[in-house]
């Protein structure tokens, strides 16, 4: 299928987001995870889009109509993460990066920076434990005049810097955004 994101993990496993699932390739063979509508704790929607891993070594997976998970390489499970995908606009996701025990994420909508330190997982639960979210673009004073992200310009281009900012760029200004809600312009 058509390949959307191609990451190499800490491990070196080449993780190959794509349409029809996500792979994982170990130099030998590769390992293909799809949805499975009698696991629950299966991949819960093969298009994937994007892959990013934390400093423990889980991978979290942007899909293109579920929403976020994480998955644990442990155990081979993909948990869901609720704070994101309670909103169905959230459910696109763009764009994944991690620095320093934050999670960038860019849905279709909005751009989200997660505390991801402190995750756990239960086995019995779908759910991933311990997130917070430190900053949400649709409660920033901005997303009060623009409706949505893609309102503020053809093509924002959205980085991590250090791992408690979050800088956007537009046709003609340069936001630092943090966590304290500060909101620096620079034209």
């Amino acid at each position: 299928g058509m390949i959307n994101c191609i990451f190499k993990d800490k491990e070196g496993y080449i993780w190959i987001a794509t349409k029809n699932g996500l792979n994982r390739y170990n130099s030998y063979s590769i390992t293909t995870f799809r949805h499975d509508p009698n696991d629950p704790f299966s991949l819960p929607d093969n298009y994937c889009n994007s892959v990013a891993e934390d400093g423990k070594g889980n991978l979290w997976i942007g899909t293109n109509t579920k929403g976020l998970f994480v998955f644990n390489k442990k155990t081979e499970k993909f948990y869901t993460i609720s704070l994101i995908n309670i909103e169905q606009n959230n459910l696109f996701i763009k764009k994944l990066e991690q620095v320093n025990g934050k999670l960038y994420v860019e849905t279709s909508k909005n751009v989200f920076m997660l505390s991801i330190d402190n995750i756990t997982f239960q086995e019995d639960q779908k759910d991933a434990l311990g997130i917070k979210i430190d900053f949400d673009f649709s409660k920033n004073h901005l997303s009060k005049k623009y409706e949505s992200i893609s309102q503020i310009a053809p093509y924002p281009i959205w980085s991590i810097i250090t791992s408690n900012s979050l800088w956007l760029s537009t046709q003609d200004s340069v936001y630092k955004y943090q966590p304290s809600g500060d909101v620096p312009k620079w034209s």
